[in-house]
């Protein structure tokens, strides 16, 4: 697969965002986005952040998180965060598969804007 047509690709998943996604979900994202960009110091949600959005905004964590690379799971009674965002590799380590569609199908249309951005952006130096 060329660039142009992961591109193109990738845009047709992003722009499933206002179809395939609740306005509630919709919502809570935009306005944890905001937020974040103002208050954390990287700019970007935290666990702890999505699930008091997605309390306020009364939408699941799983699917609100999974919008920001932050992926949920349950083990041994407690919830464990795999934070795609900063630690690329964590969800593939813990096993894709292990996320039903609520968290796919939002963790997909982030991977899809991401990697959109990131050939915008074109190559970093570092």
């Amino acid at each position: 697969m060329t660039n142009g047509e992961r591109s193109a690709r990738d845009r047709r998943i992003a722009a499933g965002y206002g179809t395939l996604l609740s306005a509630e979900l919709r919502l809570a994202h935009q306005a944890l986005l905001a937020w974040a960009n103002e208050v954390e110091p990287d700019g970007w949600p935290t666990p702890a952040s999505v699930s008091r959005f997605a309390a306020f905004y009364g939408v699941p964590a799983a699917p609100l998180g999974a919008l920001f690379g932050l992926l949920s799971y349950r083990a041994g009674g407690r919830t464990v965060w795999c934070d795609e965002a900063r630690e690329p590799g964590t969800a593939q380590r813990v096993g894709i598969s292990r996320f039903g569609p609520s968290v796919a199908v939002p963790y997909g249309i982030f991977r899809a804007a991401s990697a959109e951005v990131m050939r915008e952006a074109g190559p970093v130096l570092h």
